[in-house]
């Protein structure tokens, strides 16, 4: 008898699996590459939240939120505020400049979430970085397997898949931190349900929303979890149930029980994907194709034509609608244009955080370029197993073409650990490299023993010198 079978002959539903899965982690000795890589997730987002809490109206909402006697740390701004709100702004911050992870597969930006969620949980109770890892790497399995459930249908409907999924990830991530029992986490993911969701208007008009979707998440996580420790019952059949999520926002709950089942035996958090870059992650392998073009020699002021080829599912973030994507009218909303990202790249050679300043739609060399960009469907690509880029550059010397089956950064190319460390030196140094670099390396040795408290209190001094 199957897993699956076994399952189904039990009566358990998907909350059943997840909610015994998390309950049982505290007395689980799990793999070490599985620690290790949650130990990851929580630097790298560390890194790119304290980066993205540097924008304008991310400095305004701490201001907003803080409060004295906080026990949440409002990471990058030298304040504090309420944990559930901490947990809110951390994950705005982590998704500010669209360098956070990115699961291939479920096509969610997970650490965004979880880690700001289970953070703000270890934090408020004084707990260690165990665990803390323990709820990363719970909150991660949850996550991942919802977005997976959904095949694209969450995002078919207009939904941000990372939200909703998201949600589920931090209310699972605190229940780990906190060890809850199993009814309590199948209580915790029930209640999370309700706080679902994120829409993806945003691509509209290039506006800074899409932030938000992960922040509610995390907050709604937060709060489901603390809600279930007071008592609240959740549905037991949320997931797959008649008004469940898959029958409310996706494409109906075949297969969702066989993604849970294997919980503790495919650990999903192995299979995340950190970003080279600050933009969209469809994107990458595109703009590496195009730098490997360019690094061959190519006149780009030659070019007649740049002709790009992407999976039709990545289309709507990227290509549409076409007129705007190459009219982008704001910086935010280069990070998500096809042809600017291709033209930035040809222009400069590179594309790093720097190149998305205020200036950046004044551009004309940039905006010129954009328009000789050309995209078509790729009907057989390895999406969404990677996120591949195909590139033909015509010009007056002739034809030259790149493919870039697998996106860097991903499982089966990732980023080594120079690279690693000097994204996060670049995303958290404020005027000063060196207390970047021993906040790394704090992150990375620290014991699990240590008491998250004192991590916020070391990043505090390492990055600012009070309120900013």
């Amino acid at each position: 008898m199957s897993a699956s079978e076994i399952t189904q002959s039990l009566d358990l539903t998907a909350s059943d699996l997840a909610a015994n899965f998390v309950a049982s982690l505290s007395s689980m000795v799990m793999p070490g590459e599985v620690l290790k890589a949650a130990r990851l997730r929580i630097i790298d987002t560390v890194g790119v939240a304290v980066a993205g809490s540097a924008l304008p109206a991310l400095q305004a909402l701490a201001v907003s939120l803080a409060r004295d006697d906080g026990a949440g740390q409002l990471w990058g701004s030298g304040r504090t505020a309420v944990p559930a709100q901490a947990a809110m702004f951390n994950a705005a911050a982590s998704h500010g400049e669209d360098f956070d992870d990115t699961h291939t597969g479920a096509v969610v930006h997970g650490s965004a979430c979880v880690v700001p969620a289970a953070w703000a949980a270890a934090e408020e109770r004084d707990l260690t970085i165990g665990d803390l890892l323990r709820g990363v790497i719970a909150g991660w399995e949850v996550a991942a397997r919802v977005g997976m459930a959904s095949g694209g249908g969450f995002h078919r409907r207009g939904l941000h898949t990372t939200s909703v999924a998201g949600a589920f990830g931090a209310a699972a991530a605190v229940c780990a931190v906190w060890d809850l029992d199993a009814r309590q986490t199948r209580n915790a993911l029930g209640i999370s349900g309700s706080t679902a969701g994120g829409l993806n208007a945003y691509l509209e008009d290039g506006s800074q929303g899409k932030l938000m979707n992960p922040g509610f998440a995390a907050q709604g996580g937060y709060l489901a979890a603390l809600a279930a420790t007071a008592g609240l019952s959740g549905p037991g059949r949320v997931f797959e149930g008649r008004h469940g999520l898959f029958e409310a926002l996706g494409d109906g709950p075949e297969g969702v029980l066989e993604e849970f089942d294997d919980l503790g035996g495919r650990w999903e958090i192995r299979e995340v994907s950190t970003k080279p870059y600050p933009f969209c992650h469809f994107a990458h392998a595109t703009v590496d194709a195009v730098l490997e073009i360019r690094g061959s020699g190519l006149d780009v002021q030659s070019i007649d034509e740049v002709k790009c080829r992407l999976p039709a599912p990545t289309f709507d973030l990227l290509c549409r609608p076409w007129d705007a994507k190459q009219s982008p009218s704001t910086p935010y909303s280069v990070r998500f244009s096809l042809p600017w990202l291709v033209a930035l790249a040809l222009v400069d050679g590179e594309i790093t955080r720097a190149s998305f300043a205020s200036g950046l739609l004044s551009r004309h060399d940039v905006g010129r370029l954009a328009q000789q960009v050309s995209v078509e469907k790729w009907g057989h690509s390895p999406f969404p197993d990677t996120y591949p880029g195909s590139v033909l550059i015509k010009s007056s010397s002739g034809i030259a073409e790149a493919e870039q089956l697998t996106n860097r950064g991903h499982p089966t190319a990732p980023l080594d650990g120079t690279t690693i460390r000097a994204k996060f030196v670049d995303c958290v140094a404020v005027g000063d490299s060196q207390r970047a670099a021993h906040l790394y390396d704090v992150l990375s040795s620290s014991s699990s023993t240590t008491r998250v408290r004192d991590l916020s209190r070391h990043m505090r001094a390492s990055l600012t010198t009070g309120p900013r």
